[in-house]
């Protein structure tokens, strides 16, 4: 038996959670980037449904449930109206999000076999409820879904909103038959302009998302950028999200990159310079405002556009400081885009940045010993 079968005891479980991308135009039905993290399948396609069939018919049974499926004899069968359900709940996903693209995430691994005593059984279906810890399964898979959606927001400057439309755990036991559970699906419709894929950007985001998995200390920057995305249709919220993304990213790397623009000043200087450069470092410690530190670390990524990018930075703050002290801002004025472009363009950079920063951290460590 191989390591990747289950064992008499354990069943097999596919976590199905996919998302619409607003955005984006796809140049092939689909492209499959195979593994991306242990037991994850990433696929950005046109359409997810066949691939979700079964998570599309967990949710119809959930919502059948709901009407009391089993209780009235007069119903018609049970198959049909399930066959029915997915029908009417797929044509409403292509209403809302045509082509997507979608960006779809199977998940799998195994489990020990639930216990289904009090289940429900048709046809190859067991249903019931309780039966597997579905949030620890979710759960598992969250720091690297996040990260990935996040590096392709980085990516494609065009991404402006973000939506859940599959999100559903399926076991699958040893003789094929199926342990069912739901999940409710929503979303929203809005115009804009697509931009055409580049296939070299989907494989970018597909390893940049392993930076964003390995630097922790992001990830509330990352969920808060999907936040940002998935409120989209509300561009108040969108920018508060983008907004304290930006702030939390500023006040997580400042430290690091102050430290290396110092390291770089003093390097090959002579004493005592080192020890003035450390001194300044220790005074302006509480000093540094969040317009400074903006300067020190976009001057350590993109030296080239650090005084434009400061110029927006200065602006769009002028403006977050007016919502916060009472003004009336109007929807239309907030400025949620610049937001979210430097928000992407300095994660990104960092993400980028991490192993050429751990490389200078244990090459520093070596030169003091």
């Amino acid at each position: 038996m191989s390591s990747d079968e289950p064992s008499s005891t354990q069943a097999r479980f596919t976590y199905f959670r996919a998302f619409a991308i607003a955005g984006l135009t796809l140049p092939t039905q689909e492209r499959d980037l195979g593994e991306i993290a242990p037991g994850v399948q990433l696929i950005v396609s046109q359409n997810v449904d066949e691939r979700c069939f079964h998570a599309d018919e967990a949710t119809a049974i959930a919502e059948l449930l709901l009407c009391a499926l089993f209780a009235p004899a007069e119903l018609p069968s049970a198959s049909d109206r399930i066959d029915h359900v997915v029908k009417r709940n797929v044509a409403t996903r292509v209403s809302r999000h045509g082509q997507g693209p979608f960006a779809l995430f199977l998940c799998r691994g195994t489990i020990e076999d639930p216990c289904t005593d009090g289940f429900r059984e048709l046809d190859d279906r067991w249903i019931g409820f309780d039966a597997v810890n579905k949030d620890a399964i979710r759960e598992k898979y969250e720091a690297i879904i996040r990260s990935t959606l996040a590096s392709l927001a980085l990516n494609f400057q065009s991404v402006i909103g973000c939506q859940s439309v599959v999100d559903q755990v399926i076991v699958y036991r040893t003789d094929s038959r199926r342990i069912l559970s739901y999940t409710a699906t929503a979303g929203s419709v809005r115009v804009r302009a697509n931009y055409l894929v580049d296939d070299s950007q989907l494989t970018m985001t597909a390893s940049q998302a392993a930076a964003g998995v390995l630097d922790a200390s992001v990830n509330r920057v990352q969920e808060l950028l999907l936040r940002s995305l998935l409120a989209d249709d509300d561009r108040l919220r969108a920018f508060l999200s983008a907004w304290t993304a930006l702030e939390i990213l500023i006040n997580k790397l400042f430290s690091r990159y102050e430290k290396l623009l110092f390291d770089e000043l003093g390097k090959d200087r002579s004493e005592p310079m080192p020890q003035y450069f450390t001194q300044i470092r220790k005074v302006m410690a509480s000093r540094y405002r969040l317009k400074d530190k903006f300067t020190v670390i976009s001057a350590a990524l993109d030296p080239v556009s650090a005084s434009a990018d400061l110029a927006v930075f200065k602006k769009a703050k002028s403006l977050r400081d007016e919502l916060a002290h009472g003004e009336n801002i109007g929807d239309d004025v907030l400025p949620l885009e610049v937001t979210r472009d430097l928000l992407r363009k300095y994660l990104g950079l960092h993400l980028v940045a991490v192993p050429h920063n751990k490389a200078l951290q244990t090459d520093g460590a070596t030169r003091r010993r």
